[in-house]
C-alpha cells in the first residue's frame, strides 16, 4: 500500500527493479528503453498483496497479523455442577462478613475529615442552599418594598389633589423613610454606579430654603416664580438639574441648567455613629455643581469657590428619592420631619420630563 509521504524503495530482482514514489510507480529493467512510468491507479502489473508484486515470487508475503479479538479471553462464569455444595458454616461466615462491611463502610462514607485539604475548599450543598435562600429572600423583600412604595406614592398624589394636607403628606413621607433601612446602596447604584439615566421631578418641598440650598435661588428675584425642578441622574456620578422659572408679564419661561458630579460618602457607624446620633438609615450625598447655563444660553462657572451641596438621603430607589438638608450644628442626626418637614425634598420619577419641558417652552 502506497503512503502519501515521499517514500522511495528500490527492490532489485535480478536485472529488474521496482521503484515506488509518492505519485508514480516505475517498473523497468536494466535497459533504459523498457522503462515505463505508470501513474498511480493505472494497472501495469498484476496487483496483489504487499510483497507479491515481483514476478518470480522471490519476495515473501508478510505474515498475517494475529487477530487480537480472537486472542482475548472470555470471562465466562463457570456454571455450577450438580455435585457442588456449600457448607452451612461457610454460608453463615459470608453473611456475617457482608453485614460487617455494610456497617463499617456506610459511616466512613458519610463522614468527612475536616483536615483534608482536598475537601476543605469545597462548599457543601447546604451552604449553597442557604445562599439561594438569602438571594430569594432579598428579592422578595425588594418586591414587597416596591409594591409598598407604589401604594404610598399613589396615596401621596391623592393627598395633593384632594386637600394638600400637611399632616397627611408628612405621614406618607415618614412611611416611605421607614421602608428604606439602607439607602446608601440604593443612592449609590442610582447616581454613581448606574449606567441608565433616570429623571425625577420635585413633587414636594417643605420650605423655600431647601430649594435654595440645592439650586440657584434665582426664583427669589422680584416678579419671578419657580415652576418646576427636574433632576436627571446620568449615572457614573454625572447629574443635571433643570430649574424652570416664570416671570410675571409677557415674558417667556426661563430654564437654568446645572451640571455637576455627585458622590456617596461613607456613613459613620459603631461608636462614632452612636456618639453623633447617626444611624444606618441616612446616606450622606454630596453634589458639586461645576457649571450652569442660564436662560440666555450663557455658561457660568463657579470660579475658585466650589459650589458643593450636601444632602442626607433617607429613601432612594428608581421611583422616588427623599433628601433632607442636613442640620448645621455638629452634624447630629435629628428628626428629618422636624419643623413640619421644612428641610425635606421629595423627588418622584418622571418618564415624561422632555414632554413637560416642551410644554413649558423651555426644551
Amino acid at each position: 500500500m502506497l503512503n502519501h509521504h515521499v517514500l522511495i524503495s528500490t527492490i532489485l530482482v535480478g536485472c529488474s527493479f521496482v521503484t515506488t514514489t509518492d505519485a508514480f510507480t516505475i517498473i523497468g529493467s536494466s535497459s533504459s528503453r523498457n522503462n515505463i512510468v505508470a501513474p498511480l491507479g493505472v494497472k501495469k502489473v498484476k496487483r496483489q498483496s504487499l510483497g507479491s508484486i515481483a514476478e518470480d515470487g522471490m519476495i515473501s508475503t508478510p505474515k498475517k497479523l494475529k487477530n487480537k479479538s480472537s486472542s482475548r479471553k472470555t470471562n465466562s462464569k463457570r456454571r455450577p455442577v450438580a455435585g457442588d455444595t456449600i457448607s452451612s458454616d461457610l454460608t453463615s461466615w459470608a453473611a456475617s462478613k457482608k453485614e460487617g462491611a455494610a456497617s463499617t463502610t456506610t459511616p466512613a462514607a458519610a463522614t468527612v475529615d475536616d483536615n483534608d485539604d482536598d475537601v476543605a475548599g469545597f462548599e457543601s450543598f447546604s451552604s449553597m442552599e442557604d445562599d439561594d435562600e438569602e438571594i430569594s429572600s432579598s428579592r422578595s423583600k425588594n418586591l414587597i418594598t416596591n409594591k409598598a412604595t407604589e401604594k404610598l406614592l399613589k396615596k401621596f398624589e391623592e393627598v395633593l389633589k384632594q386637600n394638600n394636607n400637611l399632616d397627611d403628606i408628612l405621614g406618607v413621607v415618614k412611611a416611605m423613610i421607614e421602608l428604606s433601612p439602607k439607602p446608601t446602596t440604593s443612592i449609590k447604584s442610582l447616581s454613581v454606579t448606574g449606567k441608565t439615566p433616570i429623571n425625577y421631578r420635585l413633587a414636594w418641598v417643605g420650605g423655600d430654603d431647601a430649594i435654595c440650598h440645592l439650586g440657584t435661588g434665582l426664583h427669589k428675584v422680584p416678579l419671578a416664580r419657580l415652576q418646576e425642578v427636574f433632576l436627571r441622574l446620568q449615572g457614573r456620578s454625572d447629574l443635571e438639574m433643570y430649574e424652570v422659572i416664570s416671570v410675571l408679564g409677557p415674558f417667556p419661561n426661563v430654564r437654568n441648567t446645572l451640571y455637576g458630579k455627585c458622590q456617596v460618602s461613607k456613613a459613620e457607624s459603631g461608636i462614632k455613629a452612636a456618639a453623633a446620633g447617626n444611624n444606618n438609615t441616612v446616606s450622606p450625598w454630596s453634589i458639586e455643581w461645576q457649571s450652569m447655563i442660564d436662560g440666555t444660553g450663557k455658561e457660568i462657572l463657579p470660579g475658585n469657590d466650589k459650589r458643593i451641596v450636601n444632602l442626607n438621603i433617607h429613601f432612594a430607589d428608581s421611583s422616588a428619592i427623599i433628601a433632607v438638608v442636613p442640620p448645621k450644628e455638629d452634624g447630629r442626626d435629628v428628626d428629618p420631619l422636624e419643623s413640619n418637614g421644612a428641610n425635606v425634598l421629595l423627588f418622584v420619577r418622571d418618564d415624561e420630563m422632555d414632554e413637560k419641558l416642551e410644554a413649558l417652552r423651555v426644551l
